[in-house]
């Protein structure tokens, strides 16, 4: 499962996680509203293009959008 808070924006955030963990885990980072989730096989991509890790990693990864521009993890 993958979350977004405010995508498109300077301040996008990501959070790559199981769907068992999604709620505790959006919650544990606290991600700022508005925040797209997606859901099944297709958020298992945003892994494979973006090194995130393995899409079945148990351990959630928040992202901050200007970090990962900066080349920062």
């Amino acid at each position: 499962a993958l979350a977004v808070s405010n995508a498109t924006t300077p301040q996008e955030q990501r959070l790559v996680t199981t769907l068992d963990r999604l709620s505790a885990d959006v919650a544990a980072a606290a991600l700022p509203a508005p925040v797209l989730f997606v859901i099944g096989e297709v958020a298992s991509l945003y892994a494979a293009l973006n090194d995130a890790g393995d899409a079945g990693d148990e351990t959630a990864e928040v992202e901050d959008h200007a970090a990962v521009g900066a080349g920062h993890r």
